[in-house]
């Protein structure tokens, strides 16, 4: 399934305002919530997960919560490579889309090369 169908239509189970979305990065775990809508990510500091990856962008992208759904925004240079629940890999790139229930980021790279910084995230129904 390409990147475009994630821009389509949320999937449903991302309707409910009470879900949270879990990201992993190495040994650090943060979430996002109704209380903590938008994690961003990049080499700079100031970002909400820093990453010290040559293919991470200063401002690589963002993880917002829109009416209880889930968007990535990518604002990088080299693009962000989502591998879905089905395995299938899509490029993103200067785009936003909606996230599926679980998956994984490559900032820069494809998540399944060793040289990406990659985000594991899965988003859950608090209700």
């Amino acid at each position: 399934m390409p990147a475009s169908d994630y821009t389509a239509t949320p999937p449903e189970a991302q309707e409910t305002s009470s879900a949270t979305l879990f990201i992993e990065f190495e040994d650090q775990r943060l979430r996002v919530d109704k209380d903590s809508t938008t994690l961003r990510v990049g080499r700079e500091d100031d970002n909400d997960l820093p990453i010290l990856n040559r293919f991470v962008s200063r401002y690589h992208g963002a993880i917002t919560m829109k009416l209880g759904r889930f968007i990535y925004a990518d604002t990088s240079s080299n693009g962000t490579y989502m591998i879905d629940p089905e395995r299938e890999v899509h490029t993103i790139q200067g785009a936003k889309v909606f996230l599926p229930d679980k998956g994984l980021l490559g900032l820069g790279y494809r998540p399944d090369k060793p040289e990406a910084a990659v985000l594991r995230f899965r988003i859950v129904d608090n209700e």
